[in-house]
């Protein structure tokens, strides 16, 4: 699936959108920079739980989103 066609998908789910959204604030809190900084391509999800697995993720300091993504026990999502 192509990316384009990810955030039509992404906003019709307000729940999943939302949460998105916390995830994306979350980073940016925990990595000092402004969440208008970076895009969250895609958040894939454990199906049973609902809860976040992986992220993509493009615009930010590699270095501190991969010791972001480690403590939230997340994987990264590369195209």
């Amino acid at each position: 699936m192509k990316r384009a066609y990810l955030l039509p998908l992404l906003l019709s789910l307000p729940g999943c959108a939302q949460d998105d959204d916390d995830l994306r604030q979350e980073a940016a809190r925990a990595c000092a920079f402004s969440p208008s900084r970076f895009t969250l391509w895609e958040v894939r999800r454990d199906r049973t739980t609902g809860q976040p697995v992986a992220i993509a993720y493009s615009g930010v300091d590699r270095d501190c989103m991969t010791r972001w993504l480690y403590r939230k026990k997340l994987a990264e999502v590369q195209y």
